[in-house]
Formats: C-alpha cells, sequence, structure tokens
C-alpha cells in the first residue's frame, strides 16, 4: 500500500481541522467593540461625547425635553430608570440605540464599556428589588430585575455591559454577537470614517432607510417619499441660541436599490427663492433644487425602473398618442420644485400646492394646453381670476405621473403662472386662496419670524423640508396613533413651544451634507402665560357696533366702532383713537374691507337704512360716495367680486325680500331693478362661482330658495322649495365638481336640508331634540370655512358640530336671545363666543367645549382675532367702553 497519498490525506484533514480550531479560537477571543454589538434593525444610535456643558445644553431645549417625555409616555417613571440613566454621562463613550418595540411605540438598548463601574450600579439595583432572576440565552447570561411594572433586562458581552427595559432587545443583541445578523456597523460603511466634531453634544447616527419606520412608530399615515429614501446619516448634536441644529453627512442607497436621495446624484445645491409664494398658512414645505433638467430626468426614469415602470410607460403612451412633448417639461426646470401643504381654508386638513420654477415657461403652458385640448370632453375649462388665467389638465394625477416619488396625489390639476413659475393646484377653490395670500403679500417672505429663521438654515440644497410646527399638530392629529395624540393633548404647552423646523441635504461629492434645525421657546416660556395686556378706551355714548379690521400698511388689526350718536370711530390695536366720523344713521348688514381703488390700499364698505358708503383708512369718504338710494329699509348688503379683479358689485336687499346690484360707480344694474323675491331673506345674497360658472344664491325664510345667474335669472331647477322654516345661515359643502356640490340650510324644528345646483333635494336629516320647544339655525363660521347648528330651549342652549354630535351645554343663556360667533383661526385654534343680550355676557369656548371664560365677559358685543405670536385677543364693549385683552 502506497503511503504518500494517505499522508497527503490525513494532512489535508489536520490542516482543516487546525484552521477550523484556529478560526473558531480568534471568533470567540476577537476584540468586541459596543458598535459590534448594535442590532442592524436599530433607527438611530446616538453616541455620547465627553463635552458636559454641550450636553447639558442639548437637555435644556424644548426638543430634548418633548423627545424625552415621549420616551417615557405611558411608561413606570421611578428610580430605576434614573439609576440606569446615571450611566449615561459624559466621558463615558456609551452608544445608545433606539428600536420600534410595537407599532406605535419605541424603547432603547445601552452599550456601556465601563464594565466595573456598571456591574457596581446594576449590583445595588439588584439589591433593590424583591424579584430578580436569571435565565439563559445563547450561553449569555441574562439578568433581569422586576420593579413598578417594568422589566429591566441586562448581559455582558465581552466586558460590554448592555441593558435595556425592552427583554427581546437584549436577546437582538446576543443575536448579533453570534453573528447571525448584521450589525449596525455595517450600515456606517464609509460615512464612520468622516472625520466628526469633538467637544459637542455627541453624535447622532440615523438609517435614513428606516424613515418610514421611524414615521409609522408615530403617525399611521406617511409618504412614499419615505421608502429608500437614503442610508444612513451621520450628524454632530449642537445647541445654542434657542435652536437645536444637527449637521454632518448622509450616505444614498447602492446603487443597485437607488434611494429618493440618488435623484439629486447629478445635481448642485440650490438657493431657495419661491418664499414670496408661501403662503403663512403654509403648515409645511418641501422644496427641491433642481440645477440641470436634463441628468434630472434621466435619474428620474432610471429610480423608476426599479420602483414603478409603469410609469415611464404610462408618460410614454400619452406622449406618443397625443403627439406631446413630455421631455420639455423636464429639460426646462430651473432651479426648483415646492411641494408646498396649506392650511385648507374651506375644510378641515390641508390642501397641497405645486411650485415649479421653469427657464421657459411658455414650454409648460404649450404642453399642457396640448392635453387639454386633445382631452377635454366638452369646452375647454378657462377662468380668469384677478390677473391669473386658471386652466385644467384633464388627466388624473398629472403631476404625480410626472414626478414620482417626489410628488403624490393632485386627483386634479388647475394651474396658472407668474412669471416662470407655474403653480398648481389640485382643489380650484384653494388654489385661488393661494392666489390671493401671494398678491395680499401673506407670505413667507413678507414674515420678520420665517426669515429670521430661514437664516439659520443652509442657504443652499437640493432638499429642504420646513415645518411650521405650531399648525402642524391640528393637522396630523387624525393620522397619529391614538397613544400619540393624546400625548400632544396631555403635553399641549411644551410641544406648541417647538417652532419652524428644517430638515435639509445638500449634494456634495456623492454624499449629501445634511443639516437638520429646530427653532424653539425655552420650555420655561412656554409653560407661562404672557403678560395679560389689557387697554380700556372710553367714548362719549354708548357703543352699538364693533368690527375688527385689518390695516393695509401695519398688516395690524384695528377696530371700526359706531355709538349711539351714529358716530364711525377707527381705534387702533391698542385703543387709540385714529379718527371719528359721523355717518347719520346705524350700519346695518355686514362691514366689508375691499380694495376700491385697485392699489393695494384697503377700504371700509358698508350701509345704513338708505345709502352705501366707502369710506378709506383715514376716515375720508371715497368718491362718488356716499350713495343715496331709493330704497328706504336695507337689511342686508354684500360685495361680489367674481373674478379677483376688484370691479366690485355691491348687493342691496330690501326686508320684503326685493334686491338690487349696483356696480362701483353706483349704476343700478339689469335684472336687479330689483330682483323681487317676495319674502323675507335669512341672510344676505351670496355669489359662488363653481367650476368656473357664477351662481347667486338667496335663501327666503319661507324655505323657498332662488339661485340665479349674474343677469338675475332663475338657474334650472329653481327657485326650489325645501318645504321647511329655515333659519339661520345656509352653507355650501364644495367637493371636486358639480356632483358633490351641496348647499345646506337648517329649518328651526330640527331638520337639516341638503340641495344641490341641480334643485334637487339630496338629504333631509332630523336632529335630536331635548325638548319639545328647541328650535335650531345653522351657523356659519366667520369666514364660511365650516357651520355648526345652535340649538335652543328655555332649559338649555346648546351648539352641534356639522355630525349632530353636542359640543357644548349652557345652562345659563336657555332660550335668551344671543349672539353666537364661531371663528376658526387654522393651527387648531377655533373658538365659539356666546353673547347674552338679557344679562349682557359672553361665554367663550374651544372646539372641545371647554369654558375659557369664567367668570364670562361682561359684554353686549365681543370678537376676537388672533396675534401673530399665536395669542387671542378679545375686544368688546362695556357701555361706553371699549376693552382690548388677551384671552
Amino acid at each position: 500500500m502506497k503511503k504518500l497519498p494517505l499522508l497527503i490525506t490525513i494532512g489535508i484533514v489536520l490542516l482543516m481541522l487546525g484552521g477550523y480550531f484556529l478560526y473558531t479560537h480568534n471568533l470567540k477571543n476577537r476584540a468586541i467593540g459596543a458598535w459590534d454589538l448594535v442590532p442592524s434593525d436599530a433607527l438611530a444610535v446616538y453616541e455620547s461625547d465627553n463635552c458636559k456643558s454641550c450636553i447639558e445644553k442639548t437637555k435644556e431645549t424644548a426638543v430634548w425635553t418633548v423627545f424625552n417625555k415621549a420616551s417615557l409616555y405611558n411608561k413606570a417613571i421611578d428610580s430605576l430608570r434614573d439609576d440606569v440613566f446615571t450611566l449615561l454621562s459624559p466621558g463615558a463613550n456609551y452608544l445608545l440605540s433606539v428600536h420600534a418595540t410595537k407599532k406605535d411605540d419605541f424603547d432603547f438598548i445601552v452599550f456601556y464599556p465601563q464594565l466595573q463601574k456598571a456591574v457596581s450600579l446594576f449590583s445595588d439595583i439588584k439589591n433593590k428589588s424583591s424579584k430578580f432572576s436569571t435565565r439563559e440565552f445563547s450561553s449569555i447570561t441574562i439578568n433581569e430585575v422586576h420593579l413598578a411594572g417594568q422589566i429591566l433586562s441586562w448581559c455582558v458581552i465581552d466586558n460590554i455591559l448592555v441593558a435595556s427595559f425592552t427583554p427581546f432587545l437584549i436577546e437582538d443583541v446576543i443575536r448579533t454577537y453570534d453573528a447571525s445578523k448584521d450589525n449596525f456597523k455595517k450600515t456606517l460603511s464609509s460615512l464612520r470614517q468622516l472625520t466628526k466634531i469633538r467637544g459637542d453634544a455627541g453624535n447622532l447616527y440615523l438609517r435614513l432607510n428606516a424613515l418610514e419606520e421611524i414615521v409609522s412608530v408615530f403617525s399611521r399615515e406617511y409618504s412614499t417619499l419615505l421608502n429608500s429614501f437614503g442610508k444612513v446619516s451621520v450628524l454632530d448634536i449642537k445647541a445654542e441660541d434657542n435652536n437645536l441644529s444637527l449637521n454632518g453627512f448622509s450616505a444614498d442607497t447602492s446603487a443597485l436599490v437607488a434611494g429618493t436621495l440618488s435623484l439629486f446624484r447629478s445635481q448642485s445645491p440650490v438657493s431657495f427663492k419661491l418664499e414670496n409664494f408661501i403662503p403663512n398658512r403654509t403648515i409645511a414645505l418641501n422644496n427641491l433644487g433642481i440645477s440641470n433638467g436634463n441628468d434630472f430626468n434621466k435619474d428620474l426614469i432610471n429610480y423608476r425602473k426599479s420602483k414603478a415602470a409603469h410609469l415611464n410607460d404610462t408618460l410614454k403612451k400619452i406622449g406618443s398618442s397625443l403627439n406631446v412633448d413630455l421631455n420639455a417639461l423636464y429639460n426646462n426646470i430651473e432651479d426648483e420644485i415646492a411641494i408646498c401643504y396649506v392650511e385648507s381654508f374651506k375644510r378641515k386638513g390641508y390642501s397641497k400646492i405645486l411650485f415649479i420654477e421653469t427657464a421657459k415657461y411658455s414650454s409648460w403652458i404649450k404642453v399642457f394646453s396640448d392635453l387639454s385640448a386633445k382631452l377635454s370632453v366638452d369646452t375647454i375649462f378657462y377662468e380668469k381670476f384677478g390677473n391669473y388665467q386658471i386652466k385644467d389638465v384633464p388627466v388624473f394625477r398629472f403631476p404625480e405621473k410626472i414626478l414620482w416619488p417626489l410628488v403624490n396625489g393632485f386627483d386634479d390639476m388647475y394651474y396658472t403662472n407668474i412669471g416662470n413659475t407655474i403653480i398648481i393646484g389640485d382643489d380650484l377653490d384653494e388654489l385661488k386662496k393661494v392666489l390671493t395670500d401671494i398678491d395680499e403679500d401673506d407670505t413667507w417672505g413678507k414674515s420678520v419670524s420665517v426669515n429670521k429663521f430661514l437664516g439659520t438654515t443652509l442657504l443652499e440644497a437640493n432638499i429642504s423640508f420646513y415645518v411650521n410646527t405650531p399648525k402642524v399638530w391640528s393637522v396630523i392629529s387624525s393620522s397619529l396613533h391614538p397613544k400619540w395624540n393624546k400625548f400632544i393633548r396631555d403635553n399641549q404647552k411644551l410641544v406648541s413651544s417647538l417652532q419652524m423646523g428644517a430638515i435639509q441635504f445638500s449634494n456634495l461629492n456623492h454624499s449629501y451634507y445634511t443639516n437638520i434645525s429646530w427653532n424653539y421657546k425655552t420650555v420655561e416660556a412656554a409653560g407661562q402665560s404672557p403678560p395679560r395686556e389689557r387697554y380700556v378706551t372710553r367714548l362719549n355714548s354708548n357703543i352699538t357696533r364693533i368690527h375688527a379690521v385689518k390695516s393695509h400698511i401695519s398688516k395690524s388689526d384695528e377696530l371700526l366702532v359706531q355709538d349711539s350718536l351714529n358716530d364711525l370711530a377707527l381705534l387702533s390695536n391698542e385703543g387709540e383713537v385714529l379718527w371719528k366720523k359721523s355717518i347719520g344713521d346705524p350700519i346695518v348688514g355686514e362691514i366689508y374691507q375691499i380694495d376700491f381703488l385697485a392699489n393695494g390700499k384697503l377700504q371700509y364698505f358698508f350701509a345704513t337704512k338708505d345709502a352705501l358708503h366707502v369710506i378709506d383708512r383715514l376716515g375720508n369718504y371715497v368718491s362718488p360716495y356716499p350713495l343715496r338710494l331709493s330704497v328706504s329699509d336695507i337689511e342686508h348688503v354684500s360685495v361680489i367680486d367674481y373674478d379677483h379683479s376688484k370691479r366690485y358689485r355691491f348687493i342691496v336687499t330690501e326686508s320684503s325680500g326685493k334686491i338690487w346690484m349696483y356696480d362701483k360707480e353706483g349704476n343700478d344694474l339689469d335684472g336687479w331693478n330689483p330682483k323681487d323675491l317676495a319674502s323675507k331673506l335669512l341672510m344676505s345674497p351670496q355669489h359662488y362661482r363653481i367650476k368656473g360658472r357664477d351662481y347667486i344664491i338667496g335663501v327666503s325664510n319661507n324655505g323657498v330658495v332662488h339661485l340665479m345667474n349674474r343677469r338675475g335669472e332663475s338657474i334650472k331647477g329653481f327657485p326650489l322649495d325645501v318645504k321647511a322654516r329655515l333659519r339661520g345661515d345656509f352653507f355650501l359643502e364644495t367637493g371636486r365638481a358639480t356632483a358633490d356640490t351641496y348647499f345646506v340650510v337648517v329649518d328651526e324644528d330640527g331638520f337639516k336640508v341638503k340641495f344641490n345646483i341641480e334643485g334637487k333635494i339630496v338629504a333631509r336629516e332630523t336632529l335630536l331634540k331635548s325638548s319639545v320647544t328647541s328650535k335650531f339655525y345653522l351657523l356659519n363660521e366667520k369666514n364660511a370655512k365650516s357651520y355648526l347648528v345652535v340649538q335652543q330651549d328655555a332649559r338649555q342652549f346648546k351648539i352641534l358640530d356639522q355630525t349632530g354630535k353636542q359640543i357644548i351645554s349652557n345652562d345659563f343663556t336657555g332660550s335668551n336671545p344671543a349672539i353666537v360667533n364661531f371663528y376658526d383661526f387654522g393651527s387648531g385654534k377655533s373658538y365659539i363666543s356666546v353673547t347674552d343680550l338679557t344679562q349682557e355676557l359672553t361665554y367663550i369656548y374651544d372646539m372641545e367645549g371647554n369654558l375659557l371664560t369664567s367668570p364670562p365677559v361682561e359684554s353686549s358685543l365681543l370678537t376676537l382675532r388672533p396675534k401673530e405670536s399665536g395669542q387671542i385677543r378679545i375686544y368688546y364693549i362695556q357701555n361706553n367702553a371699549v376693552v382690548i385683552e388677551s384671552l
């Protein structure tokens, strides 16, 4: 037998065995650091630094306080947690990882390398509890202490103590150590090698491909933009001057799995220049910097190949079948695309407005016009609104098709332009309101506080997500998990301390410089009531009317008041009398502010029993006013501006139901001289533009509804008898089309009726009565954003929301005559005032039904207005005195 093959075989076996034992020996005795133990599914990891003052400064910020309270919310808080976190001191070189533990919760793992100190502390913790146990997991001992309804688990792995209040997280660490799972360290790749600032409050490592998971812990709704956004961010933490900032770098995902950041790999950072278009009602803004539209188009196509290839196919079909060059859109993008989320002025929640800066806006308009011409069923939609021409593109979610994943939604598309900027809305009325905000300079560019904040952010970026935090809570509350919705309510003063925030990414040499910046008030200031202001101005006679107006000069509130001698006075927001003028008779109906001369200056329009008046802010009449009319019993007036052109029309209603319409010069118009509706009206006739058509509605208290065109001619299906004794106001529920647009009225006996513009009653709902004597009426919000229903009987005064749910029950007013006002100032600030005219007492409530004035305000007339600071001011009357104070 030959020995050589046998010896070779034995040698190979010994070599393999030796290699195996050498490998396992080195594996078990390899140098293990805390980073090697962090599970790969960590949402974020905090790495400590040795700057004690920096860390203490960060802990003093409102941002940290909110996060800290959130992390402990609905959890046992006692000395056990305090003991554990005493380890987390500057210079300890610990890691703290954050993990999702439930669909609506998160917890931490502490990795602590100073073993001797940690073991000593945990021995003391063990001795405090009567319930201590150990268990084995993968040959590692896990210690557990049960105390105050919580479990603290810890183990020691290669001289590193690992602890958490969620036991299964310790098991994840052990699995990571056993190499059955990747660790977080591998996610960091080359970014961990970047130079980090020392002597700050530490470093935060944020897993960008977990953004969707992070948001889902708090909310049931999140944007697809978060899906595979990027790979990881490494950020230094710094706090100063009421601002917490995190700065560092972010990495995109691999070339094989492109993230959203990859769409900007060929782009240079761009300056933010759209601030003069962004309304102050903005909740959040996603601003995107595009320096090269052609490269952006290529990257967008490549991104979609792996994520949504059908969109590329759809665009090709649209382009080829309609002979439209869609590439012209991308090639002409210049500088910025912005998706603006604004508080909806007509419904709860928000609406979206899209801004696109172009090098050649005519190319975009041509593509849109071609699509509209080829796809419109009957006529091409067109509407003139002031200096704007608004058109539509009848393609479902067209903005999403061309700009996904950066843009989502926009079921309908209405567009116009200001210079080279295309402005797109998915709701016609919401687009008009944004255009009005721009015309009135009610934008970020004119806001001192917003501009101050923007100065703390990156001047140039590719992605900038701005959040107006005080405005965001009320809008997102419905999408939050119940736990976090309650957290917001329980910590309202604290969360209100957070102000503007920004998250920004700028392409820089194949990585992305990252800035997260959040302004805040001090926690102490947030918990304190602002200094209570109070101004009292006495006039010579009792005051009979009060109306808040806006100064076109300072943009601050002012006050028009009329006294029993029929003198009209303008007061500043501090109660100073700016002028006083006799107008001869009491004012009837509403007071309107109009730009009569179309020069940006506002005047006051109102009526007395037989005359129309237009007075400027200095107290002078505007020619040819005052105008004496042949009408001798004016009851209502209203102002119409059909197309936002300031060519006003004035509607005058007599108590008998006759209606006149006048132009600015006082000429009565054909069809309205007069239009006799033969019955007393509930309120002044109102104008609505629905899908490009003008409607004027007048509702009689005998239940007959008149819907007319601009010439006073009845629309088909009208007059409509809703067979009800109507009281109060009427409300328009606008939908996306005429088919889902309804008027709402309320019968005094408790019926809510809906009818459409075709003259058909679509719903008749019975409201729940608390007494056979209960009377009902509909109450509009001051700016017709929504409505409430008021119910009165001898025992109770109630206010119901649109669903019939009771908001307020007032046992003091009963069936006394009362003036009720409903205000929605946005940002969740909605109020109801009830003035009992018999007792001359006013009660102010929030929308939760909480009484905010105890004792009630002694007043016969009262109005509310918001201040820029978020405070609410009360303007009210006590005999001959005007009182101005904070709520």
